[in-house]
């Protein structure tokens, strides 16, 4: 398929969405969008983190270190309480218990971790709307 971008110049669908996007200051760098059960990882949980509130410097460090997590897919900090949600992927429940106890439990100012188990994910990776 080619899509003529101006008078005797043709380039394909993927070369002119490229040009678009490149002018675009939204755009966001690429990535493919993978199924987790397809590498292996069939277990997700939600997990909301109550912070203690010590230091100023308590939420740089704990989002430095919630960063460095790789099974932590997404995380959000919220208004009120909980202060963050914490999507999370692992292979299963006992990987999930030991990710929850060896680094969840251990990131810096972490008052109370409370978690959920996805039963089924319903919309996901859903485009933008126009």
């Amino acid at each position: 398929m080619t899509i003529i971008m101006a008078p005797l110049t043709r380039v394909t669908a993927r070369a002119a969405v490229g040009r678009v996007l490149s002018t675009v200051r939204a755009r966001t760098p690429y990535r493919a969008v993978v199924d987790p059960a397809a590498v292996g990882l069939n277990f997700e949980a939600v997990v909301f983190a109550t912070l203690r509130w010590e230091h100023p410097d308590t939420v740089s460090t704990f989002e430095e270190a919630v960063t460095a997590v790789p099974q932590v897919l997404q995380a959000q900090r919220l208004f009120g309480e909980p202060d963050y949600l914490l999507r999370v992927a692992t292979t299963d429940l006992a990987a999930f218990q030991q990710l929850y106890d060896e680094q969840l439990a251990r990131l810096p100012g972490v008052q109370r971790l409370t978690s959920t188990i996805v039963m089924k994910n319903v919309v996901q990776d859903r485009p933008l709307p126009e």
